[in-house]
């Protein structure tokens, strides 16, 4: 136990865990001192007997309350709190190990990629650039709400939102617009072009591309939270360039 959570989170489960074991030994203690104060009815210890015994069940009733209110006020936010962090790490590991640009990144040849296939940036303009297969589940599931992402921003035409299928062809991306009425441009790219300037592996994988080609924002996978994140610092984008 002490390998998978911190010394502190450690002690607090193997608290627990007495408390828990407390319960049933109390419910003993307490059965046994009526079975003694019974057994020595004329004693003068026979009331002390029972009020022990009273004292030992108002404990085991009382536990299962204070377990509830130690793991819902201490424990579990604090092993929440630590699991997150731990998953935070283990995320943030794998984005390095799949993730080739990251934010903070120049994408300067994004333009010259972009127009290699049939999608030229004159003047440039803030992208939004989602990498997408229509095999993939996490995929399908974005994709709606990124379509209502971009027509808030239909108008705005310094703002470009892009699908590229990754290892798709165009007819097979074609047809699946037609199909789910998406209007959204998609582009193919089959041999991975595009997708390997970004990354190794995982989709779907969605980039924002401020005008002097920086990469601002990014999601990896299917998260509605970083999706409405998205949504406002387009909004700021489209923003600063007005002002």
């Amino acid at each position: 136990m002490s390998s998978d959570f911190s010394q502190f989170n450690t002690a607090l489960i193997w608290a627990y865990n007495v408390l828990l074991y407390c319960i049933p030994l109390f419910v003993i203690l307490g059965v046994a001192q009526i079975a003694v104060a019974i057994a020595h009815w004329r004693s003068e210890k026979r009331s002390k007997r029972l009020k022990r015994a009273g004292v030992l069940f108002t404990a085991a009733a009382l536990m299962p309350l204070v377990l509830f209110g130690l793991w819902r006020g201490v424990i579990g936010p604090s092993l929440g709190a630590e699991l997150t962090a731990k998953y935070d790490l283990s995320r943030e590991k794998q984005l390095a190990e799949t993730s080739i640009l990251r934010v903070g990144s120049n994408v300067s040849e994004i333009d010259k990629l972009l127009a290699e296939v049939g999608v030229p940036l004159d003047p440039p303009k803030i992208v939004v650039l989602n990498f997408f297969a229509t095999w993939c589940g996490p995929c399908l599931a974005e994709m709606p709400h990124l379509q209502q992402i971009a027509d808030k921003y239909v108008d705005h035409k310094d703002i470009l939102f892009l699908v590229v299928g990754r290892e798709e062809s165009q007819e097979t991306l074609d047809a699946f617009v037609s199909k789910n009425g998406y209007r959204l441009p998609f582009i193919a790219d089959p041999k991975r072009r595009l997708y390997s300037e970004f990354a190794k592996e995982s989709i779907p994988r969605t980039y924002l591309i401020d005008r002097e080609r920086e990469i601002r924002f990014e999601i990896v996978g299917y998260d509605q939270q970083k999706l409405e994140e998205l949504d406002m610092l387009i909004s700021e984008l489209a923003d600063e360039w007005i002002k």
